[in-house]
């Protein structure tokens, strides 16, 4: 018997795979539109080129990614251990990822004085209210 936790973590992971698959294939979509509406602009090629090539490998590359979340998916609905392995790997990485991100772009609260409740005079003032 499969635990609950782990049914719901395996369909969770179904639907970040096919959030992916969909943003790849309009990632390779607005790729392809772009492309087409820097021909119509520009007589450049080679711009037309690149628009068009980067859309379609950032399309892939979501695609391959989905693909990779269905079988860590299907790995966890049936209790393998190289699923969970890959998923506590996957947690991780987005765990340390969202710490940077925090560390590096810090959450700014802004302050009250303690004097009366005056705010900070470095703060913009609140409009009366």
């Amino acid at each position: 018997m499969r635990p609950l936790g782990v049914t719901i973590i395996a369909i969770l992971t179904w639907l970040r795979a096919s959030l992916y698959a969909l943003g790849g294939l309009m990632l390779i979509g607005v790729g392809h539109l772009s492309a087409r509406l820097v021909s119509a602009i520009a007589t450049d090629s080679f711009l037309e080129r690149v628009v068009s090539g980067l859309g379609k490998a950032l399309g892939v590359g979501a695609l391959m990614i989905a693909l990779a979340f269905i079988v860590i998916g299907f790995g966890l609905w049936e209790l393998k251990g190289w699923a969970r392995t890959a998923t506590l790997i996957l947690a991780t990485l987005w765990l340390l990822s969202a710490l940077l991100s925090v560390m590096r772009y810090p959450l700014r609260i802004p302050h009250r004085s303690s004097a009366g409740g005056r705010r900070d005079p470095g703060l913009p003032h609140a409009a009366p209210g």
